[in-house]
């Protein structure tokens, strides 16, 4: 499922801070947790995103520790008659997908001040020390019908242009490459049962493309046995993402499986703004 499916559903429960809940293992590792290994300490910037007749969003400064990367926000619902929620939807840091899960609430002719954070462990697990890139979705929307106000993606340089670097993980040859196109790329880097007999999947997917993409799994198999781990994602263009991808213990239970031998996943990859499919494959993996 998409991502930002997921966070519109939550929205009515955030009012001025971001949440902190995901399935990816960058995500994962942002829920909450801090990591005692300090950020790369950077100078704090400030930059207007959006100023137009209908909403004031700017970062008014930046901090880096040890919990993390944050953003000061500040947000400016200019209209007069619509409440409005504000969220980025997807975000990268340094090309690889790393989210804040942030959005607030804001109603007409008011402002807000919020802040997104990014945590340490999250970014260590993405080989994040240094922020020099982000690029996300800025979502507006109508806090009462959902319809959209605003939806555009933005890229800042923290340090300059010229000091960005591109943080996305590259195949070894001992990875397992489910797919590589001229458009998009997955490969995965292994798997491990866990000690509550949960089984992950490592993976990497990589959008070659200039428009977003959401990848998922249709109908996996394990042994021959169909158990879904309801695996999806989406990664903002020229972007890629760090995977887990879990099948959970009472799910191979209730399939009767123990060992596992070999995994169908049945792999599509659609284009987000209108949906077009452009990869469908099935790719049979064999764990070590």
């Amino acid at each position: 499922m998409k991502k930002s499916t997921l966070l519109v559903l939550s929205l009515f429960l955030i009012t001025g801070c971001g949440s902190t809940a995901s399935s990816s293992a960058s995500s994962s590792a942002a829920a909450g947790s801090v990591n005692e290994k300090q950020t790369e300490t950077q100078p704090s910037f400030q930059q207007t995103i959006v100023d137009d007749d209908k909403v004031h969003f700017e970062i008014t400064g930046t901090a880096s520790n040890s919990m993390g990367y944050t953003w000061n926000l500040s947000i400016t619902n200019k209209t007069a008659d619509q409440n409005m929620t504000v969220s980025m939807d997807e975000t990268a840091i340094n090309n690889v997908s790393c989210d804040p899960f942030w959005a607030t609430d804001v109603t007409a002719g008011n402002s807000a001040n919020s802040t997104a954070v990014w945590y340490s462990n999250a970014l260590e697990n993405n080989g994040i020390t240094s922020i020099t890139k982000v690029t996300f979705e800025l979502n507006v929307f109508n806090s009462d019908t959902l319809d959209t106000i605003e939806k555009n993606i933005y890229t800042v340089y923290p340090l300059g242009e010229d000091k960005a670097v591109d943080s996305t993980k590259q195949p070894s040859a001992s990875d397992a490459m489910v797919f590589d196109t001229d458009q998009v790329r997955m490969f995965i880097t292994g798997s491990e049962k866990t000690d509550t007999g949960d089984f992950i999947l490592h993976a990497a997917i990589v959008n070659k493309t200039d428009r977003t993409v959401i990848f998922s799994l249709d109908s996996p198999s394990i042994n021959g046995m169909m158990c879904d781990p309801y695996w999806g994602d989406s990664v903002l263009p020229g972007c890629s993402a760090n995977e887990d991808i879990t099948w959970y213990s009472d799910a191979l239970s209730s399939a009767g499986i123990t060992d596992i031998s070999s995994i169908d996943l049945p792999m599509r990859a659609d284009f987000d703004d209108d949906y077009s499919t452009i990869l469908e494959q099935t790719y049979t993996y064999t764990p070590h």
